[in-house]
């Protein structure tokens, strides 16, 4: 046999397949100030890099804070929030004051909103982070770990 697809994905898995949902320690390694496509408002666009468990794998958030969609706005506005109080930076100057900033973010899976068939990661909580608590958060939750 020439190639076997199925057992090279199994031994070089896509760098972006998602990764296990559970809690994880994460630097900010990028900020950046961008505005909407259709030009009517503006995200922040953060990358995180985890640090244990899944080591240089990045996530991606973007925070809404101008935007025509009201709900959109406060959501962003209120996530944004809650990225800055668990890193300690409750009053930001600039986007760029998150840069190189440490937390514990709660990673989900789920459809992503474009294509249903496409699983992805997803942000949805942070917490103060600390380092050496790196590798027991970092374990994946796993179906035997809910409560029902």
């Amino acid at each position: 046999m020439f190639f076997n697809a199925e057992e090279e994905n199994k031994k070089n898995p896509s760098e972006y397949d998602p990764i296990p949902a559970g809690w994880y320690y994460a630097s900010i390694e990028g900020v950046e100030l961008k505005t909407t496509k259709a030009g009517d408002g503006q995200f922040i666009a953060v990358t995180f890099s985890l640090i244990g468990k899944q080591e240089g794998r990045k996530l991606w958030h973007n925070y809404n804070i101008s935007n025509p969609n009201e709900m959109a706005e406060k959501i962003g506005r209120g996530e944004l929030a809650r990225l800055c109080i668990a890193v300690g930076k409750v009053q930001l100057s600039a986007p760029e004051d998150l840069l190189n900033s440490f937390v514990d973010i709660k990673v989900t899976i789920k459809p992503d909103n474009r294509d249903k068939d496409v699983m992805r990661n997803f942000i949805t909580q942070y917490a103060e982070g600390d380092k050496n608590s790196a590798k027991e958060l970092a374990k994946p939750v796993t179906d035997s770990a809910l409560p029902f």
